[in-house]
């Protein structure tokens, strides 16, 4: 299987490029950086932004599946308008491009924050649990928007083209060195964190 990972040399990007290629697949990584330092054997680099459209649809052409990792992380990261821009257009274009080029499964990176907690502007209001993904969202922030907006693109285009889509909603991403550190340890266990 081919694959195309947007967002290739993040930091699950780059995890998911290596665990692929352990399992055979070809995999292309697409993202605003070139090849990193520490390229990965096996992997396919191009240089490409997902704001740009005609970069994306000839980086799909003859790939089986996309993996969409690429967006802004997190609020401290730019300005609303920027972060909403970047993971929504990015999104919508990822999958027109898939769409285009007859790619049908698409995984896509969301977030815990889809759902409008830890970002948000007031109280998050649970209304059972566990949560789940028919749980009402309570979004009051740019970046948790833009994350329930992209879980809307995926049904948007399985509707649409029939496009397989699924979003992981992560609760949190750290690097290995910072999660296996005693600062990380001590901030999971501390009751005041």
């Amino acid at each position: 299987m081919r694959v195309l990972i947007t967002g290739g040399t993040g930091l699950i990007g780059k995890a998911t490029c290596e665990r692929l290629v352990e399992r055979g697949w070809e995999v292309l990584s697409f993202d605003l950086k070139t090849a990193p330092d520490n390229e990965i054997a096996g992997v396919e680099y191009v240089q490409g932004d997902i704001l740009n459209y005609d970069d994306l649809l000839p980086a799909m052409q003859g790939c089986d599946a996309v993996i969409h990792l690429a967006a802004l992380r997190g609020p401290p990261l730019a300005p609303s308008h920027i972060i909403y821009q970047v993971n929504v257009q990015g999104t919508f274009n990822v999958y027109e491009a898939a769409a285009a080029t007859g790619i049908k499964r698409v995984v896509q990176a969301s977030s815990i924050n889809a759902f409008g907690c830890f970002y948000g502007v007031g109280d998050l209001e649970v209304d059972y649990l566990p949560i789940d993904e028919d749980h009402p969202t309570n979004t009051t922030d740019s970046y948790s928007f833009s994350k329930q907006t992209i879980e809307s693109i995926g049904d948007y285009y399985w509707r649409r083209d029939g496009i397989s889509g699924v979003a992981l909603r992560y609760p949190g991403v750290y690097e290995r060195s910072f999660a296996q550190s005693e600062r990380f340890l001590e901030r999971r266990t501390s009751h005041h964190d």
